[in-house]
């Protein structure tokens, strides 16, 4: 019962997925890492001082929060060794285990070997947990638990529909159908019965896969049809002789279906919903899965419930194994170091024997016994290419110092290489983790090392990504000059660079995406002089972060990127620029017709107001309306043009044919109101992003809500010694985490502040700029408006933090302007021009209607 209950928690989401979720492991490891560091040294305090119950008690509740963050990113095997060792130190808090040094034993090793678990998952390896059975299985033993079994970490998803080729569902009397199934129980029995004997093995076996079928034919749902159906394409491939190795296993799971059958008549249906037929069911599809052969309807189950894939080959479980036995970047690091020291000296003696005259060959003597070395430790990391070319090059090192061969410089320039290939060699095993390894065999010497082809590409990726954040500054920037258009001069260029680096790559979709935004700003932007609306921006700004963050998850080798280059895909489409259509030269307008100089753009009437019946606009001015009397005019010198009268038309509703002496007219007013943040109506998350779910969004928050916890305990710990940048750090890498989530799950505004911010603070860090006054205070506005967006995403009001203020403060710091403060953008005052209607006499109109004087003489 346990085995289900666990396996119920992680139901149908365990999965051996080729593609993990990188980005959420990355933003979480760090925490868990310093997580569990915390519980190791309660625990190690713990047994030093079994009297102190504090630090047992601190050690399970790091434990819980591991636990829970480990399921939240659905890695829900690693989630149970976190579990089983919380409960294990809940146990030993309790005093109920005997064997209080074993359970220490074992709780330690699982706080030793869960890190580098995790540590394998981040570098890009496919989710193993059966590895992680043996410690299960220690952690429960320690509580006189019963074994898990390898099926107990195997979670294919049984929410996925039956085929047409399973028993139709029933529709008739489900009282009738009880009946029936009570005495197709008797019959299966008697058949079971009969093969336990051996009597008539085919035969039992058919007709318990028919009997099997007529109970499923009589159930309603899925789950009641679900176990009836994979047990008997069990019993088809024991007929059929392709599960003869699991014959026993077999055997004993089929016994339990009768129990199954048994919770069906007395229970119903519905009983067998997440209940000990699920695991059963589990159970029989592992089967399944571990089979090399299948027949007709294992192929089916397999294809059904995505069994292909579920179980690692043998190249995986040998690594996924390597790393829980220690075989981690730290110690591979570690031994790295040592090697590379090893193949240094050697180098260097060489070096300095190519720089002496007459140098004595026989000194090289020393330098095999290291090469030696450095072979046989590269032996024991299984790297027998990188030996091999060691092993060769310590024999001509040998020859050369016995004088069987000439010590001439282009020999020993050879080895050198050869040295700097083993280094090269070194680094890709320690890149992967040991995961090359067996690959490397194959690997001819000559060919161009993955750590070097990986270190061109990282160069190649760094540079397209700062090409991508040069055009969104160009954007910003066009922008905020009201769309001086000269600002995006460059960006079709940095575009088409990017586009030229993804095609190098052999990547063609970014490639074309990025051909695609540059296109985009050259064609309408640049070539037509257009002005963009606020719809065509946010496409394009979809569009630039999306490549932006492919280009940034690429270089981290993260995997599962498609669905990010499809929103990139989706915005130039709406654009009309997908698939990118040619580039085109400027217009003749735009060549003709010289640059302006800026025009002053009047702000957009954002209403129209009335005014009562005898009211003037003096009403509408904020504040005191001190105007001065108007000056007397002298009009000496004029001449005025002759016009006709104007009779003044009748009013609309008259039907009299009196005149009104009233008429309502349009007049424009002035009045000066305070500046509005164009960010605040924006804060909430943008609609339309896509594959992001509300379950996500309710995640996100919460960990916004830490993270603002974090940077609020951050803040006080930095502010009290500015000077010390390790306090510094985590403020950081908590307004990376905003800005990465935040741009994930459509909070746009909250990403591009917190990266203005963690802009700002990378050039503290790394000595462009002091941690003076104005960034701290700079950091205390930004965390203390995180609250306001936090309420904005929640759907609870918007914010009036000085969102933009606290951007532009953050940018100019970080260019070095170390006065910028937040406070002079805040508080600004803007010139809003309005369209008013009043009532005003008519023959005030008729004195207004005289048209303009002529000066005398002009």
């Amino acid at each position: 019962m346990r085995d289900a209950l666990l396996r119920n928690r992680c139901e149908g989401r365990m999965r051996l997925q080729d593609n993990i979720n990188f980005t959420t492991l990355q933003w979480v490891k760090p925490e868990l890492d310093e997580t569990l560091g915390v519980a190791r040294q309660a625990l190690e305090a713990y047994v030093d001082n079994p009297g102190d119950r504090d630090v047992m008690r601190s050690c399970a509740d790091s434990l819980h929060q591991v636990q829970g963050t480990l399921r939240m990113v659905e890695l829900y095997g690693a989630a149970m060794v976190a579990e089983e060792m919380e409960t294990l130190a809940i146990s030993l808090l309790e005093e109920h285990v005997a064997q209080r040094e074993e359970a220490y034993a074992a709780l330690m090793r699982g706080l030793m070997q869960l890190p580098d678990y995790l540590e394998r998952l981040s570098s890009g390896h496919r989710d193993v947990p059966v590895v992680l059975l043996p410690l299960l299985n220690e952690l429960r033993a320690s509580r006189e638990q019963e074994a898990l079994s390898e099926s107990a970490l195997f979670t294919p998803n049984l929410d996925a529909p039956l085929p047409p080729q399973a028993p139709a569902a029933s529709s008739g009397d489900a009282a009738q159908h009880r009946g029936e199934i009570a005495e197709l129980r008797l019959r299966f029995q008697q058949q079971l019965l009969a093969w336990f004997r051996g009597q008539g093995t085919q035969q039992q076996l058919a007709g318990m896969r028919n009997t099997l079928h007529a109970i499923a034919a009589r159930c309603a749902t899925v789950p009641g049809r679900r176990l009836w159906w994979i047990a008997a394409g069990v019993l088809e491939g024991l007929d059929q002789g392709v599960l003869k190795s699991h014959a026993a296993e077999v055997r004993q799971l089929i016994g339990k279906v009768d129990r199954s059958i048994r919770q069906l008549i007395e229970h119903g249906e519905e009983s067998l919903r997440d209940s000990d037929a699920d695991d059963l069911a589990r159970k029989l599809l592992y089967i399944v899965a571990q089979a090399k052969q299948r027949s007709p309807q294992m192929t089916l189950l397999a294809q059904t419930y995505g069994l292909e894939g579920l179980l690692p080959d043998a190249g995986e479980l040998e690594h996924a194994r390597g790393s829980m036995a220690g075989h981690n970047r730290a110690l591979l690091d570690s031994v790295s170091r040592a090697l590379k020291d090893d193949l240094l000296r050697v180098k260097d003696a060489l070096d300095l024997f190519l720089r002496q005259q007459d140098a004595d060959p026989a000194r090289l003597a020393e330098q095999t016994e290291v090469l030696d070395r450095v072979g046989d430790t590269l032996g024991m990391l299984a790297l027998a290419v990188p030996r091999r070319v060691v092993t060769e090059q310590r024999r001509v090192l040998a020859d050369i110092a016995n004088r069987v061969r000439p010590a001439d410089e282009e020999t020993l320039l050879d080895v050198a290489g050869a040295l700097l290939y083993v280094e090269a060699s070194l680094d890709d095993h320690i890149e992967s983790l040991g995961a090359e390894g067996g690959q490397a065999e194959e690997a001819p010497a000559t060919l161009l090392p993955r750590s070097e082809a990986r270190h061109i590409l990282a160069t190649l990726m760094h540079e397209a990504i700062a090409n991508t954040g040069k055009v969104k500054d160009a954007i910003v920037a066009f922008v905020e000059s009201g769309w001086q258009h000269v600002q995006l001069a460059d960006a079709p260029a940095l575009m088409d660079e990017v586009a030229g680096a993804m095609r190098m790559l052999s990547s063609p979709r970014p490639g074309q995406i990025a051909e695609g935004i540059g296109r985009f700003i050259g064609n309408e932007l640049l070539a037509d002089k257009c002005v963009p609306t606020s719809v065509q921006m946010d496409q394009l700004a979809d569009a630039l972060a999306a490549l932006e963050y492919y280009l940034e998850a690429a270089r981290e080798h993260r995997g599962g990127l498609e669905h990010i280059l499809d929103v990139a895909e989706h915005g130039l489409g709406e654009l009309g620029y997908w698939p990118p259509p040619a580039a085109r030269a400027a217009s003749e307008a735009a060549e003709v017709v010289p640059v302006a100089a800026p025009v002053t753009t009047e702000p957009a009437l954002s209403e129209t107001v009335s005014l009562a019946h005898g009211q003037d606009s003096s009403a509408l001015f904020i504040g005191d309306n001190d105007m001065p009397p108007a000056a007397a005019h002298d009009v000496g010198g004029l001449h005025l043009v002759e016009t006709e009268a104007l009779a003044p038309p009748a009013s609309a509703g008259d039907e009299s044919g009196e005149v009104d002496d009233w008429v309502e007219i349009e007049e424009e007013v002035v009045e000066q109101a305070p500046a509005v943040d164009p960010l605040a109506a924006d804060a909430g998350f943008q609609a339309g992003t896509d594959g992001i779910d509300d379950e996500i969004r309710e995640i996100f928050l919460e960990e916004m809500q830490e993270e603002i916890t974090n940077l609020q305990a951050g803040e006080k710990a930095w502010l009290a010694d500015p000077e010390r940048l390790a306090s510094l750090t985590p403020i950081r890498r908590s307004f990376h985490t905003l800005k990465g989530s935040g741009r994930l799950v459509g909070a746009r505004v909250l990403g591009e502040f917190s990266w203005k911010v963690e802009d700002m603070l990378n050039r503290v860090l790394d000595g462009s700029i002091q941690p003076h006054e104005g960034v701290q205070a700079l950091v205390r506005h930004a965390i203390a408006a995180l609250p306001q967006l936090l309420t904005a995403l929640e759907g609870n009001g918007t914010p009036d933090a000085p969102f933009s203020a606290i951007m532009e403060t953050a940018e100019r710091l970080g260019k070095g302007q170390d006065t910028a403060r937040v406070e002079e953008l805040v508080g600004a005052m803007h010139t809003v021009r309005r369209m008013v209607k009043r009532r005003v006499p008519r023959a005030q109109i008729a004195a207004n209607a005289i048209p303009a004087a002529r000066l005398a003489g002009g």
